[in-house]
């Protein structure tokens, strides 16, 4: 079957698995409710794909404290394109459009002609940050009414919009992105406890030797005696060398296994400190 039309899943038992290796997060970000998410669904006029509201539901603090998704409030029309994910690097947002494959991700230059929306969102950062909910709600509706009177200026509506397919769809992204933010949170975590602030935390990371050094096939055997792929749409987190997974959790203890693109290392996540014989790397 052609990956660009595969068929999307919902995600929310994959979700479900990764939720207990979520570290505390600050009081400014949370989860948000199906309450709020079908507020933003009819204030949009649009239903979110089923992987989006589960992302929301589950995995909104620790994507939105990383800077990989966009708060639910913040949400908008970009032209026919709906924004999820903040722009990258070279400013480019990421996200779906309108009366298209939902599952199919597209990216496109931000345009902002007067360049206040920055201050806007780092005004929304603020206010959650301190817990004014009045105040959050103020620059909510500042935002969003900027934004409108930016679309519904002809002389930026008629300006040429373009936008490109993403290398990923659409819930193949979102559990890399839950993925990398686990990674990055337990690394951190590990790396300050190395340095002795919270020496307690030392044992939620461990990476492996190179796993360059080993037979793919042999390590894959290996790690399937006591792990199992995060999802039996093992497609959706097969990764740049297969047969090798992106993500397997463990039999019996509560043990993330994480193989990320690009980065040559096998590592050990848990919420808890891991015993011996699950340590063990061969």
């Amino acid at each position: 079957m052609d990956s660009k039309k595969r068929e999307m899943y919902s995600l929310e038992q994959e979700l479900k698995l990764l939720r207990p290796f979520v570290q505390k997060q600050p009081p400014s970000s949370r989860c948000y409710s199906e309450e709020e998410i079908l507020a933003a669904e009819q204030r949009l006029n649009y239903k979110l794909p089923s992987p989006v509201r589960f992302m929301y539901l589950y995995m909104a603090d620790m994507l939105i404290s990383s800077n990989y998704l966009r708060p639910l409030e913040l949400l908008r029309w970009d032209h026919d394109h709906l924004g999820i994910f903040p722009p990258t690097e070279w400013d480019e947002m990421i996200g779906i459009r309108r009366n298209d494959d939902c599952n199919s991700l597209y990216f496109w230059e931000e345009e902002d002609p007067e360049g206040d929306s920055c201050e806007m969102e780092d005004e929304f950062e603020e206010c959650c940050n301190c817990g004014d909910e009045c105040g959050k709600q103020r620059v909510v509706q500042k935002y969003l009414d900027y934004w409108e009177n930016i679309e519904n200026d002809p002389s930026f509506s008629q300006r040429e919009f373009s936008s490109k397919k993403h290398d990923y769809l659409l819930n193949e992204y979102i559990l890399l992105l839950c993925l990398y933010a686990l990674y990055e949170d337990y690394e951190a975590l590990a790396q300050a406890a190395s340095r002795g602030k919270n020496p307690e935390n030392l044992d939620l990371f461990l990476g492996s030797p190179c796993i360059i050094n080993f037979d793919i096939d042999d390590l894959v055997i290996n790690i399937e005696k006591q792990f199992r792929p995060l999802t039996d749409h093992t497609e959706l987190i097969m990764s740049e060398v297969p047969p090798l997974c992106t993500g397997y959790i463990h039999s019996k203890e509560q043990i993330l296994l994480v193989t990320l693109p690009g980065n040559l290392d096998i590592t050990l996540l848990t919420p808890k400190k891991i015993s011996t014989r699950c340590s063990n790397r061969n």
